[in-house]
């Protein structure tokens, strides 16, 4: 699949700055899935009476990642990974992720699905793993139907680069301080102001986390936005936060 994912030369050009270590300015995009259309299914069943047996049938009652559950954390300043798994940029155990998930409409699939957990094709996973080479986790996992048939095989994606990418001295937005004492910059601006981030810190990363934000944001650079749009892969609209340099 990674073969036929090609860059244009200017992309490979502007790649190959960033990885050097040059000073590049870029647009930084939250990308997004508004409108999921599956449902979570945890890999065993919970026995009927306890409080997990809601996720089999109100998967919307419980929190983002709720089922998953950490390898390995060490503190690094930023916001505990606990509060929310699967947006945290750390590895999870793999058997705690969903192995299916139902799909309820006679449209087809998109590449990029969000419900509880972030699912993409194969296409998609490609074109990750040519942007950030071994970076991220991928776990196997089927898109059913209703009666459980198979409807497509995909890939369960958790993103892995765990890092600071806001600039703190040059952001003018505040953040807010939790308990921990961490930062968080996770509320969504309402005044038109933007992050500034730090192309330093980010350095060849085309997709992260950053461990100061407690919303689930999925940072993005413009190349990474301008590969998805190309090859028109369905599912992710893009958000301007902010740029780079």
């Amino acid at each position: 699949m990674a073969s036929v994912l090609k860059f244009a030369r200017s992309e490979k050009r502007y790649s190959a700055k960033r990885q050097k270590g040059l000073i590049v300015s870029y647009t930084v995009w939250d990308m997004e899935y508004h409108h999921p259309r599956v449902r979570y299914q945890p890999k065993t069943r919970i026995p009927r009476g306890t409080m997990d047996e809601k996720f089999l049938h109100w998967p919307k009652s419980v929190h983002t990642g709720a089922k998953l559950t950490l390898e390995k954390w060490t503190p690094d300043g930023g916001i505990t990974p606990h509060i929310n798994v699967f947006t945290s940029g750390c590895r999870v155990i793999p058997e705690s992720v969903p192995t299916k998930l139902s799909w309820h409409s006679k449209v087809n699939p998109d590449d990029f699905l969000w419900s509880k957990v972030y699912s993409v094709s194969d296409l998609m996973r490609a074109l990750i793993e040519n942007l950030d080479p071994e970076a991220h986790q991928f776990e196997p996992l089927e898109l059913v139907k209703s009666r459980h048939s198979l409807l497509e095989k995909r890939w369960f994606w958790n993103v892995l680069n765990r890092i600071s990418s806001i600039n703190p001295e040059k952001t003018t937005i505040e953040p807010s301080m939790l308990p921990s004492g961490a930062r968080d910059y996770g509320r969504l601006n309402t005044s038109g102001e933007e992050y500034v981030f730090d192309a330093e810190r980010i350095g060849s990363r085309h997709f992260w986390r950053d461990m100061h934000t407690l919303s689930p944001v999925l940072f993005c650079t413009d190349v990474a936005k301008m590969e998805f749009e190309k090859r028109n892969f369905t599912g992710a609209k893009f958000r301007r936060l902010g740029i780079a340099y």
